[in-house]
């Protein structure tokens, strides 16, 4: 619906008597519960987000034509170069799922909210193992979020550490330990996992796991691999690898001395305020696997964007509507079995 018509809808129910707005309530009622419980109501809504031609996943051919409907109604297509056929969920995170737009649009409320998982199954009506792997499908699908341009003008840049957390393995290179017991070695080093945090003047922001203990030059210009416009100015501590960084991309450096907060105009209140809001932001999920900390990161960070420029009333539909058309191969297998992005044998070999 056009906001001219959202409008004029708006406009009519003002002039309406108190008996015919129920009457009309009543039929506004029926007719969002037949739209939102229909088979094929995130099909229609996934279509509308991409607005985009169809083609063909396998040969990227744009010669698709109908193909008939499934026995629940959804449309499917087909490719007339390859002969695949495939649905308006493909490569979607609700690709294969039988719920109806109601129930993932309640699953998102729960998300917005920061509801554990049991409290999420709950009140969705749906299994904890279901909701554990709808919150991975949403963070794999958050990844791409806002990834088009890379930072500009005045970026802030540190790096902060996770300790290197392997819950869910069966088989541990160390003796099992409780949970919040600190590492194994004194200092800063390879039981650490490092994270690169940048923002920018425009509030875009870059949260990375680039490596094991202090990161490099090599480690750091990984990262940043086109994702930092030349001729930039970045502040950061006084960390020696970043003078290289900053060469590299013909910016201007600003490092702020070790034991003081700022030098002159320029200090890393914005990243300090991150890196605070991340920890405790991280403390609510009782310990998150290496495995899957950039998933979460990726959750945290879309999140955080979310705030600078959504409304809070808006942000339920804006993440479900960005997420669901996100184009990602979401398979449950391929989630549970990520590899760790670092050697988790390394720290105690």
């Amino acid at each position: 619906m056009t906001p001219e018509a959202f409008n004029q809808v708006k406009d009519t129910i003002q002039t309406m008597f108190a008996d015919e707005i129920m009457d009309f309530k009543k039929v506004f009622d029926r007719e969002v519960l037949d739209k939102t419980g229909a088979k094929d109501a995130l099909h229609t809504v996934i279509d509308k987000e991409r607005n985009e031609p169809q083609y063909c996943a396998e040969c990227g051919s744009v010669h698709i034509v109908k193909n008939g409907k499934t026995k629940q109604g959804r449309q499917k297509y087909m490719c007339k170069d390859c002969g695949k056929s495939h649905s308006d969920t493909w490569n979607s995170i609700t690709a294969s799922s039988k719920k109806p737009y109601h129930v993932w649009e309640a699953f998102f409320a729960c998300m917005i909210l920061g509801l554990t998982l049991r409290q999420t199954a709950a009140l969705v009506d749906i299994c904890k193992n279901t909701a554990d792997n709808w919150r991975h499908k949403v963070m794999e699908a958050m990844k791409h979020y806002d990834m088009e341009k890379p930072l500009e003008g005045e970026i802030q840049m540190d790096e902060t550490y996770f300790l290197l957390n392997m819950k869910g393995l069966r088989s541990l290179p160390r003796p099992s330990k409780k949970r919040k017991t600190k590492s194994y070695r004194r200092g800063l080093n390879t039981e650490n996992v490092a994270v690169l945090t940048a923002i920018d003047e425009h509030d875009r922001i870059l949260i990375e796991p680039i490596s094991q203990g202090n990161p490099g030059t090599g480690e750091l210009l990984n990262a940043l691999e086109g994702r930092i416009t030349a001729g930039s100015t970045m502040i950061t501590d006084s960390k020696a690898a970043y003078g290289k960084v900053a060469d590299y991309y013909d910016a201007t450096l600003h490092q702020i001395p070790a034991g003081f907060h700022q030098d002159g105009i320029y200090n890393l209140g914005a990243i300090n305020e991150i890196h605070s809001n991340m920890k405790t932001w991280f403390t609510k999920f009782k310990g998150v696997s290496s495995r899957h900390l950039d998933r979460y990161l990726a959750w945290f960070r879309f999140q955080k964007l979310m705030n600078y420029r959504i409304e809070t009333a808006n942000q339920k539909r804006f993440m479900m509507n960005r997420s669901i058309k996100e184009k990602v191969r979401c398979l449950i297998k391929t989630l549970r079995s990520t590899p760790f992005p670092i050697d988790i044998s390394l720290p105690y070999s």
